[in-house]
């Protein structure tokens, strides 16, 4: 396997840890709204969930658009796997695009995708283009997660550990607040950061918006895929 290929492979149970997936019942149900009083009791109530695999309510301390952007941010990630390799990753991973073409984000409909160098940031151009695609992104989630399971259990992926995600310097400013998330592997190997925003919405209570880019200093990050001729 191509080092490139092996260093996005090795941060991808940390990168699942990070933005949890969906629940697998009730595929796209309504917004659902649960109160949260202040900015930490809904990231705490957001790391509980995902730790119970409780991923409705875990995607329920996000706001609506920050769920679509979590389901264009994931689809990104995989694409950005297969333009480092297109062969071995179509390989190693069809079940994975098996699941992105059932949701209409095949080769062609993507091929308009661009990868701006950091495969741990969504680009403004391509969170929008993605989001155009995806029509249920919590659908979408759901199949990934199962498929993303399956594959761990198979070898294909590496076994996701225990991970612990802590919130740092958070400040609150009225009706808005700012913090990192920091998620740990588990294994004392690797760490990944992610700025996350929050907002106090009228009938909602507080509610997380993460931003779209992973900090990471696990390993060097791959350089950009050449540009297509």
């Amino acid at each position: 396997m191509k080092p490139r290929l092996l260093i996005l492979f090795a941060l991808l149970p940390l990168l699942v840890a990070a933005a949890p997936p969906t629940s697998q019942d009730d595929p796209e149900p309504g917004y659902r709204t649960r109160r949260y009083n202040s900015p930490r009791a809904v990231f705490e109530a957001y790391v509980k969930a995902g730790e119970k695999k409780d991923y409705k309510t875990a995607l329920d301390c996000l706001t609506p658009d920050a769920q679509k952007d979590v389901a264009a941010f994931t689809a990104y990630l995989f694409l950005s796997i297969k333009s480092f390799n297109p062969d071995e990753a179509k390989k190693t991973f069809k079940p994975i695009y098996d699941v992105m073409d059932k949701h209409g984000l095949t080769e062609k409909a993507t091929s308009d995708v661009k990868f701006e160098g950091n495969p741990l940031k969504l680009p403004e151009a391509a969170r929008v283009a993605l989001r155009k695609l995806i029509k249920k992104p919590e659908a979408l989630l759901t199949d990934l997660s199962r498929t993303s399971e399956k594959m761990q259990k198979d070898g294909v992926l590496p076994a996701q550990s225990r991970s612990k995600t802590t919130l740092k310097d958070l400040t609150v400013k009225g009706d808005k607040a700012t913090a990192t998330m920091v998620t740990d592997d588990g294994n004392g190997n690797a760490s990944m950061k992610q700025k996350v925003e929050f907002v106090k919405a009228k009938n909602a209570g507080w509610k997380m918006v993460p931003s779209m880019e992973y900090e990471t200093e696990a390993v060097p990050l791959p350089p950009p895929p050449p540009p297509k001729r």
